[in-house]
């Protein structure tokens, strides 16, 4: 098993002290709870299956008419979140990778999971299931709700032709200025017969290194929203 270090990831770092006001809550800048936009999305090539929950984080009606600068400072993500695949030349392999919108109000765009065709093959022998399933976790006290990320859980199944089967789990987040955090990651050999298998475990569903982001500055007119919400 192989645990990643929070150490740096910009949600730990902030507290939730804008322009000198104590912020307790996400809607009092303006952000709508984390909702799943679809559950259950498939993607399905030959023996690769891929489900995952369409998530999503966005200001509410009211504060996007107020801060209209929400609408153009968006930036899109990709990052890599994991290789699956035989260590043999010739053999099935996956690049997994997560794209995902932010900008500095807080605001996570649908986050879209998916195997890059670019830097896959064709899946026609070997077999993988997994499945991403958003997670609620409790924010971490005194810090800034905009960075409040994403919590994914994923889990499953990958048997390259031949002798080998591995069965994986592990946890990750995103946040809203692409911030991509790993914390947990574990696979288990369930090959028949595994001293003929070569490297180990983790070596076939490779965990990704995590992106460390700064959080920027909070915008001068979600300032002014909270002040208006303030009593």
């Amino acid at each position: 098993m192989t645990l990643s270090r929070a150490a740096g990831y910009s949600y730990m770092q902030n507290p939730a002290l804008i322009a000198g006001i104590a912020v307790s809550d996400a809607i009092q800048i303006g952000l709508g709870t984390v909702s799943v936009a679809q559950a259950g999305v498939s993607s399905i090539a030959g023996s690769f299956a891929l489900t995952y929950d369409k998530v999503q984080r966005l200001l509410t009606t009211e504060a996007r008419a107020q801060m209209p600068g929400s609408q153009t400072a968006k930036l899109t993500y990709r990052e890599e979140l994991m290789w699956i695949g035989e260590l043999k030349e010739g053999f099935a392999d996956a690049t997994i990778v997560i794209e995902w919108e932010g900008n500095a109000y807080g605001e996570i765009g649908t986050a879209v999971i998916s195997r890059d065709l670019d830097k896959s093959t064709d899946w026609t022998r070997s077999s993988c299931n997994i499945n991403f399933t958003r997670l609620e976790r409790i924010p971490q006290p005194g810090t800034d709700p905009r960075t409040w990320p994403i919590v994914y859980r994923y889990d499953g199944e990958f048997d390259p032709v031949g002798n080998g089967k591995y069965e994986f789990d592990g946890e990750f987040e995103i946040n809203a200025f692409g911030g991509l955090m790993h914390t947990r990651h574990h696979v288990v050999d369930r090959s028949a017969i595994e001293f003929l298998k070569m490297g180990d475990p983790e070596d076939y569903v490779r965990q990704r290194l995590s992106v460390l982001k700064q959080t920027p500055e909070i915008p001068a007119e979600q300032i002014a929203y909270l002040k208006t919400k303030l009593p």
